[in-house]
């Protein structure tokens, strides 16, 4: 069975083999030439895929690169999270209006920031700061719907006109 030899091993012995030639090396250190032959090829083949990945940008140009993807990874994890969170609204989506949205939005303002979670969620940031300014609109809508119900009720010739039964059905 062969000699391992360590990554160490391995690399000082390829440097020795670019400075006098494979064969000298192979003789100097006692290692079968083909063995560094075959080391050589595979260092060659790995140079040759990281170029190929690399595709001539500079060392700042990866680093910007991979900073951007880092950044791009942390939002999916965010927006992940605010979804799994969120994930009751999928269960009926239809019934799912902007306010409830808001409403949770409002819930959840220490755990991610509210750009994150209108991007997440698919509404507006402007509508959600517009939602805070004018909460009582809701409670108001609520209200003038309620009395119109109650006169359409009290009234039964409402019952025969076009368009009440969509109201009250």
């Amino acid at each position: 069975m062969g000699k391992w030899y360590t990554k160490e091993e391995r690399r000082e012995a390829l440097k020795l083999a670019e400075e006098i030639g494979p064969a000298a090396a192979a003789r100097r250190l006692g290692i079968n030439a083909d063995t560094l032959y075959g080391w050589r090829g595979r260092e060659k083949e790995r140079a040759a895929a990281l170029g190929a990945a690399v595709g001539g940008r500079s060392e700042a140009e990866l680093l910007a690169e991979i900073k951007a993807l880092g950044e791009q990874l942390k939002q999916a994890q965010q927006d992940v999270g605010i979804l799994q969170e969120a994930l009751f609204f999928c269960q009926a989506p239809e019934n799912v209006s902007p306010g409830h949205k808001h409403s949770f939005i409002h819930a959840h303002l220490d755990r991610w920031p509210v750009s994150a979670m209108c991007g997440a969620l698919e509404i507006s940031e402007q509508g959600y700061y517009r939602s805070l300014r004018r909460p009582e609109r809701g409670w108001r809508d609520r209200q003038l719907l309620e009395q119109i119900y109650e006169c359409l009720r009290q009234e039964e010739e409402n019952g025969c006109n076009y368009g009440v039964r969509r109201i009250i059905a």
